[in-house]
Order: structure tokens, then C-alpha cells, then sequence
């Protein structure tokens, strides 16, 4: 017990020694190596540390080199496993290492992710150690925020982790609007793998049950502006993520009325999600309108005077073929409409000229 305990104070001079006494022997080294991450995973396994000192020693390992990503990964949920105690018991040991101050911010999004997937933590719960975790940043706003950027970047997490993590950020006043979709951009970027790849971490994010729709609409938004999906993977995306959808049908309505109101995302992304919500059947064409018209205001800020009045011409004009159609055939005509931005999509006089174009015709 005392060689795993003192081990990794040592753990950089005996890693040095070795790369000295054997580097003609390559086969050497790699069992060196794995000596040490047995030793390293024996004590995360073992029951005489906090959860805060494992989590150091798996900082160190990497550090150090004695750890890969996917061994980081794998070590925190080895970490987690190790936790005794009631559920309870548990997750405050977990809340406890976010408190930490010498702990890095994507170890503890690791520590958060595994807890998530252990089921100790529901999106509620995810979204209290985020904070928690946030809350433990030292130093100016901006020694903060660069913080979050280098979890974004790190190979720890999942892409889903970080969504949330971006959200987190957003209501603790770290990001804006601008700043979260600068972030949301950086995770994909830092994505691994083919583009097919990449593209299924974003599926898996949108189909999340933890990450909010305003967020998921965010990252659907990057992901075509980014080129890892054209407008009917954006539709697909949109489609998988209303099916995440849990919550009772008010619930869920108001999910997509906040996603309407958020400051990020383009008219035509909001668009298609009114087309897709219309299609599956949340809400008719009065809660429509009344998104279309958040929509418009949020997305297209700074309007002139006569874009202001293009605007409730649209509004005017789509109460009226409402009053006319059936919601199937209101669905449809949406559809439609956006159909006919998504040809348009310059300017923001261009788009909403499309839209009162659509519409025109649709009342001749």
C-alpha cells in the first residue's frame, strides 16, 4: 500500500530514469509504462483517497504522459465506480471534487460526464455540478471564460458534455450569445475522427435527454455553417431533436417557444424548426405565428423601418392563410415557405422578401 501511495510523488523522476536506462529498448519502456498505469489504477480503484485526490493523480498521469485521452476517460469512470455509500452519498462526494480549486475544468467535466453515465445524475443534477464546477473558477472573467474554451478543446468529454457545459457558461454570465457560438464552433472543430464520425457525435448530442433544445438548435445551426450537414441532415437533426423530447406537451412547447427566443441562431434555422414542429404535431398554426414572430424578433435585430414593416406583413399575412387552411395544409405551406428562404438566404431584406413572395403566392 505504501508503493501505490508514494508512487506518483516520484512517478516523473522514476518515468525519467526510465526513458535514460532503456531508450535502445523500446519494449522496455512499454512495460515500464504500464507498470506505473497499473499502479496509477490501482489507487483510483481503491477505497483510502478522496475522489478530489484521484482526480489529481489522474491530472498527473497525464501530465506526465502515463495516460492517453481515452485512458483519462476511462480512469475517471473507474473513479466514480470506486465511490461508496448511498446514491446521496455519492453524488456529494461529486459535488465536493467541483468545489476543488486544483482541479482542471475538464477533468471535472469528465468526472460529471462519467456521473451522467453511471446514472447518478439527471440534466438537473448535470446542470448543478456545472455550475458548482464553474463557480470554483478563479481569477478575472476572462481568466474564466479561457478556462471553459480549453475544456471545449479537450479529447475528455463528449461532444453532449460540452453542449452543456457551453450552456452552463452562458447562464453564469461567462459567455453571450456570440461568445457560445464562437465556443459550440470550437467543439466541433476539436471533434476527432471522418466526417461521417463527427457527424454522429452531433446526432448523439441532439438525441441527448440532458442537453436543452435551445442548446441542441445552437449546435445544429454550427454544424451546417461548419459543413458536417447540408439542409436535410439540418431537417434530420432538427427531427431527432424534438423526438429527444420528454416533458408534457406544454413542456415541450415551451422548449421550442425559448428556443425561438434565444439570441443565437439564423431566422432560417428557427424556421425549420416551426416547419418540423408543425409536422410532428406540437402545436398548430396559432402557436406557429406567435413562434415565427419571436423569431423574427430575435434573429433579425437592428431592423429598419421598412424591414419592421415587412415583418408584420409576414405575420398579417400568414394569420390570414391560416384562417384559410387546414393544419395539415397550413404544415405544408410552412414547409414551403421555408423552403423558399432556404433558396434566398443573403441578406435580411433577401429572406424576408422570399417569405412575402412564398406567401403571395400562396393567396393569389
Amino acid at each position: 500500500m505504501k508503493y501505490i501511495k508514494y508512487i506518483f510523488l516520484f512517478s516523473a523522476l522514476v518515468l525519467q530514469g526510465t526513458f535514460t536506462a532503456c531508450d535502445k529498448d523500446p519494449s522496455r519502456i512499454d512495460i515500464a509504462l504500464e507498470a506505473e498505469y497499473s499502479g496509477m489504477l490501482a489507487a483510483i480503484r481503491g477505497v483510502d483517497k478522496s475522489l478530489s485526490d484521484k482526480l489529481a493523480l489522474i491530472e498527473s498521469a497525464q501530465n506526465n504522459g502515463l495516460a492517453d485521452n481515452l485512458q483519462v476517460m476511462q480512469l475517471v469512470k473507474e473513479a466514480v465506480a470506486s465511490l461508496t455509500g448511498t446514491m446521496a452519498e455519492k453524488l456529494a462526494a461529486i459535488a465536493e471534487a467541483m468545489k476543488t480549486q486544483t482541479t482542471a475544468l475538464d477533468t471535472k467535466l469528465a468526472l460529471v460526464e462519467a456521473a451522467v453515465r453511471s446514472g447518478f445524475a439527471d440534466m438537473q443534477t448535470q446542470q448543478a455540478l456545472l455550475q458548482q464546477a464553474l463557480e470554483s473558477l478563479g481569477g478575472t472573467l476572462a481568466q474564466k471564460f479561457a478556462a471553459v474554451e480549453a475544456a471545449v478543446k479537450a479529447q475528455t468529454t463528449s461532444l453532449e458534455t460540452k453542449l452543456n457545459l457551453i450552456e452552463a457558461a452562458m447562464q453564469s454570465g461567462f459567455a453571450d450569445d456570440a461568445q457560445a457560438q464562437a465556443l459550440i464552433a470550437e467543439a466541433l472543430e476539436f471533434l476527432n475522427g471522418t466526417l461521417a464520425q463527427k457527424l454522429a457525435a452531433v446526432e448523439e448530442a441532439v438525441k441527448s435527454q440532458t442537453t436543452s433544445l435551445e442548446a441542441k438548435m445552437a449546435l445544429i445551426e454550427a454544424a451546417l455553417n461548419e459543413g458536417f450537414a447540408d439542409y436535410a441532415g439540418r431537417q434530420d437533426l432538427i427531427k431527432a431533436a424534438l423526438e429527444a423530447l420528454t416533458g408534457s406537451a406544454e413542456e415541450n412547447l415551451a422548449a421550442i417557444a425559448g428556443a425561438m427566443d434565444s439570441g443565437n441562431g439564423s431566422l432560417e434555422t428557427k424556421m425549420a424548426l416551426i416547419a418540423a414542429a408543425l409536422e410532428a404535431g406540437f402545436g398548430d398554426a396559432n402557436t406557429a405565428i406567435a413562434n415565427m414572430q419571436t423569431a423574427l424578433d430575435t434573429s433579425l435585430q437592428g431592423l429598419g423601418l421598412d424591414l419592421s414593416g415587412m415583418k408584420t406583413e409576414i405575420i398579417a399575412m400568414l394569420q390570414t392563410i391560416a384562417g384559410q387552411l387546414t393544419p395539415e395544409e397550413f404544415a405544408k405551406a410552412f414547409k414551403g415557405i421555408l423552403d423558399a428562404i432556404a433558396a434566398n438566404s443573403a441578406s435580411e431584406e433577401e429572406q424576408l422578401q422570399a417569405i412575402l413572395n412564398a406567401l403571395n403566392e400562396m393567396t393569389e
